[in-house]
């Protein structure tokens, strides 16, 4: 029985393990910091590998959340933009080209989130909401606020969806299989009373 629940343990921490770490890494009381103090702990060697590992995660997430938000916006400012100068009698090609053309863009996402982990920790304090931080430093970093408002709002479960929702396994046992329809239905109802 220990055996199977450590396969199921390790299971549930292979998946939840990057998405933990992405979320501490966006909390700007912990960041990078915490992980590699609590990795040193439990991975022992291994940890500077594991804290790769999360950073790597943290760069993909951003360059898919990035690419999200160029392509909604570009969508909108290229149709504008193009159909504005080819209306216009007096633009010349030099700028038909200049609007066509796709600027080479700076590594942007790694300059936001090395810009965000080299600023200081914060200090932790009583009340301190990281969504509202978040909220006031969305101008300063627009992708990392994206991504900390999708990893941040909902918090993590340990609970397999099935379990949380389905009560038939805890009321219909093998002892109780034959019970009629009508006295499970009293049973659940007076359960969730």
């Amino acid at each position: 029985m220990a055996e199977k629940m450590l396969l199921k343990f390790e299971k549930y921490w292979d998946v939840i393990h990057g998405v933990v770490g992405v979320s501490t890494v966006l909390d700007p009381r912990y960041k990078l910091e915490v992980l590699q103090f609590y990795f040193d702990k439990i991975f022992g060697a291994c940890a500077l590998a594991e804290v790769e590992k999360v950073r790597d995660l943290c760069f993909s997430l951003l360059r898919e959340y990035h690419q999200k938000l160029n392509s909604s916006i570009e969508g909108n400012d290229e149709s504008g933009t193009l159909s504005k100068i080819a209306s216009t009698e007096n633009a010349s090609q030099y700028d038909l080209f200049i609007s066509t053309k796709k600027r080479k863009k700076v590594d942007f996402i790694k300059s936001e989130f090395e810009h965000y982990l080299d600023e200081d920790v914060w200090t932790k304090a009583e009340g301190f909401d990281v969504l509202s931080w978040w909220k006031l430093n969305a101008p300063k970093y627009p992708t990392l606020a994206c991504m900390a408002r999708d990893f941040l709002a909902v918090p993590a479960s340990t609970v397999a969806s099935e379990s949380a929702f389905s009560s038939s396994g805890r009321l219909v046992s093998p002892h109780r299989n034959r019970l009629h329809p009508t006295t499970i239905e009293a049973l659940m109802c007076a359960q969730s009373w």
